[in-house]
């Protein structure tokens, strides 16, 4: 029916909570094994979310998440069923609930009328994660991604265009890893480049380790050392910091 019930140390005590929204993933990037280990993407009928999300409030919960590992893509597995977009509006409603949070985005999937959600509804935080992995198109390609770094950049630009009026100083965070297979240094000064010229509020940074199963580590050389990854990694760790 939707309710979840917390642990009783909890109730009145937890201030935020995640909800999942979306199970498993489609995408099938290159590096991932959630498809495999969570199979293809299943979104959880409306009815059962808002349900969860009221049970949480009930028991002190003031911000929620809404979580998918790609949550853009809520309800496109359903035959005219709501979009994120939508679901937003519907849990916006619920009483008691304060902030509202979804993650993770894709930047295939984000749509103008999504950020036109986060600007008029006053519960949804204006913070966005939208990962871009890497600033090469070729490493992009090889990840399967979907995306070119032309494309991600004018996404960045569009949610600062649409956001900042609304919310000055809208925050972005994204993920990169480096040290993918065959990625070489001028591919990795790219994605130097890349995170230099946008300045990301967040970077999540991973250096990059074969999952065993994944088309990756079945179909590519592993071919940057530790030494190189872990170095790539400090580089990127300290332009951030900067």
């Amino acid at each position: 029916d939707g309710d979840l019930i917390l642990p009783a140390h909890e109730r009145d005590r937890l201030i935020s909570a995640f909800v999942p929204v979306v199970l498993g993933c489609s995408h099938a990037c290159t590096f991932c094994i959630i498809p495999y280990r969570r199979g293809v993407e299943r979104s959880r009928a409306v009815g059962e979310i808002v349900a969860e999300v009221r049970s949480l409030v009930a028991q002190g919960v003031k911000e929620i998440t809404l979580l998918g590992q790609i949550v853009d893509r809520y309800g496109k597995d359903i035959p005219d069923g709501p979009d994120l977009t939508a679901l937003l509006k519907i849990v916006h409603e619920v009483d008691g609930l304060e902030r509202i949070r979804f993650l993770t985005s894709h930047p295939n999937w984000m749509t103008d009328e999504l950020l036109d959600a986060v600007a008029a509804l006053p519960k949804v935080m204006p913070h966005i994660e939208v990962p871009v992995q890497a600033g090469d198109d070729q490493v992009l390609a090889d990840m399967h991604r979907g995306y070119t770094v032309s494309e991600y950049t004018h996404l960045i630009d569009k949610i600062r265009d649409r956001l900042n009026g609304d919310f000055p100083g809208v925050s972005i965070a994204t993920d990169i890893i480096v040290g993918f297979s065959g990625e070489k240094q001028d591919q990795f000064q790219r994605t130097y480049d890349l995170l230099a010229e946008l300045k990301m509020d967040v970077a999540h940074l991973a250096r990059y380790s074969p999952r065993s199963g994944t088309v990756a580590e079945r179909r590519m050389v592993e071919n940057v050392t530790e030494e190189e990854k872990w170095e790539r990694f400090r580089a990127l760790e300290e332009l951030q910091e900067q």
